[in-house]
Parts: structure tokens; C-alpha cells; sequence
């Protein structure tokens, strides 16, 4: 059953996705990585099985299901530009976590980009 359902999501979906989605889903995955390892890396067990939480994993879920949604909604509707502002604002959040992380990691960041991140905090 769960296969079936999993088969009519895939086939409602993939006639309207872009390179804006897939990347939104690649920068999802990223950060949840980048996150587990930079909290290994730190020694912080209690931050590691919070960045392994059921509530991060449905959050993340959701966000994905929910633009998935939209962005469905507004290709049937042809208001392309609007699906794509959600999903930049998203790459954009996600990103921002993801050199959050390389720079918790000790990967060097340039500085410009680091006074930039802290802008947004």
C-alpha cells in the first residue's frame, strides 16, 4: 500500500518539477548532513540527538511537502514566479544553515560571507 501511495505521489509530482525543487530537496539533505556532522565533529552528544529528532525529520518533511504542494498549485495556475520566490526563500534559509555548519566545522568561509550570515542571524 505504501508503495502505491508513494508511486501517485511521485507521478503528481515529477511533470512539474524543476531544477528549483530538486535543489531546494538537495539543500534539505545537505544541511540535515552538515548539521550531524558538525555536531560529531564538536563532541556535543546532546546537540547530536537533537539534530536526530522525529520533530527535525517531520519539520523537514513538511517544508517539503508543503512547497512540493504549492509549487504544484502554481504550475497548474501558471504563476511560476511565485512558486519560485518560496522555494529561493528556502534554498536561501537552508544554505544559510549549511555554512552555519561548514564554518562550525572549522572549514574556512570567506569573511565576506561571514559578516554576511551574521546579518541575518
Amino acid at each position: 500500500m505504501n508503495s502505491t501511495i508513494l508511486s501517485i505521489f511521485y507521478e503528481a509530482i515529477i511533470p512539474y518539477a524543476d531544477a528549483y525543487v530538486y535543489l531546494l530537496i538537495i539543500t534539505i539533505f545537505v544541511d540535515f548532513f552538515t548539521d550531524i556532522i558538525s555536531s560529531y565533529l564538536s563532541n556535543r552528544t546532546a546537540k547530536l540527538t537533537h539534530v536526530i529528532n522525529r520533530k527535525r525529520v517531520i519539520k523537514d518533511g513538511l517544508v517539503i511537502v508543503l512547497v512540493l504542494t504549492f509549487y504544484i498549485y502554481c504550475s497548474i495556475f501558471e504563476f511560476h514566479s511565485y512558486s519560485r520566490l518560496i522555494i529561493s526563500f528556502y534554498i536561501a534559509h537552508y544554505g544559510i544553515s549549511v555554512l552555519e555548519n561548514l564554518t562550525a566545522m572549522g572549514i574556512p568561509v570567506p569573511e565576506f560571507i561571514k559578516k554576511n550570515i551574521d546579518k541575518f542571524k
